[in-house]
């Protein structure tokens, strides 16, 4: 089934002095749209929403393992689109519950499906965690992964484009405020798919690697002062996003395994542009169908 999406991309944005701007932003496709087969019609019987909820999961039961690949922008859209099509996949577009998802056909024994998120971050109505639940049911993916670009840390010895990997996952905006003293607080989750993304690190001749603590929150940071804030607050930390917090929260509820993997585009430290935007996802992409056509993820 052919649908469009229509979606605004909004960001909030903390530049300069550290303040938080917020900045309206593009990204708007449209097209016209056709009702979702996962939608319950006006009037529909009992017996026939019965009928569609056991072919839906008499669907998911395929003999294959199901990977759901997660970005946030069109242009992170276009990227990962480019990048299965080099392996081989077709992509076909359909609707499931006001979502468009992108059936990319089966490689290394895994069926592989994308969406792109109505917006960045987490709190958004169409952001990544609601967005990523309203289709999880229909789809049963036994792994998730979130690309797209992050921003990384200069002083651990990264190049931009290269790739960051979440080992562990923190949301640096659950905190508490006390007298002027910030006191960090949540987990710091580890991904249940190290074992497997590292079986494929081994044989990977791209874009360096880094693994490690990667921070997540709704700001799109691009200050000096902020990154201050962050490294004495988690002096280890890699690199951080908009969305890897709540792809975690999402998934471990439903049962899925998880992981970030994003191409480093800036420094947030202030001089953010889009310079290294298409090297970045370049080399996620490729790492992505690199770790799904070694076969581990069967």
């Amino acid at each position: 089934m052919w649908v469009g999406l229509c979606g605004v991309v909004h960001a909030h944005e903390i530049k300069g002095s550290g303040n938080i701007l917020i900045q309206g932003n593009s990204n708007k496709v449209e097209e016209s749209a056709a009702p979702s087969k996962a939608s319950n019609a006006p009037g529909e019987s009992p017996q026939a929403i019965a009928d569609e909820k056991k072919e839906l999961a008499n669907s998911a039961d395929t003999g294959h393992s199901r990977l759901l690949i997660l970005t946030a922008t069109n242009y992170e859209t276009k990227k990962i689109h480019k990048e299965a099509e080099k392996v081989g996949l077709k992509i076909a577009k359909e609707a499931v519950r006001d979502q468009v998802v992108y059936n990319m056909g089966t490689l290394g024994g895994v069926e592989v499906f994308h969406m792109q998120t109505g917006m960045m971050g987490m709190l958004e109505p169409n952001a990544t965690p609601l967005a990523l639940m309203s289709v999880f049911r229909d789809i049963h993916p036994q792994y998730v992964v979130s690309t797209g670009i992050a921003f990384g840390n200069k002083g651990k010895g990264q190049t931009l484009g290269d790739i960051l990997i979440s080992r562990q996952v923190a949301n640096y905006e659950t905190r508490k405020e006390k007298n002027g003293e910030i006191l960090s607080r949540g987990d710091k989750v580890t991904s249940p798919m190290l074992p497997l993304v590292n079986a494929s690190i081994h044989n990977w001749k791209g874009a360096k690697v880094h693994q490690g603590l990667t921070l997540s929150g709704n700001a799109l940071v691009n200050s000096e002062s902020f990154l201050h804030y962050l490294a004495q607050r988690e002096p280890e930390y890699l690199g951080g996003d908009m969305e890897a917090y709540g792809v975690y929260s999402v998934s471990s509820m439903m049962g899925a395994k998880w992981v970030m993997i994003k191409g480093i585009s800036d420094w947030g430290d202030g001089t953010k542009n889009d310079a290294f935007h298409s090297i970045a996802l370049h080399n996620a992409g490729q790492f992505i169908f690199h770790m799904i056509q070694d076969g581990n993820l069967k």
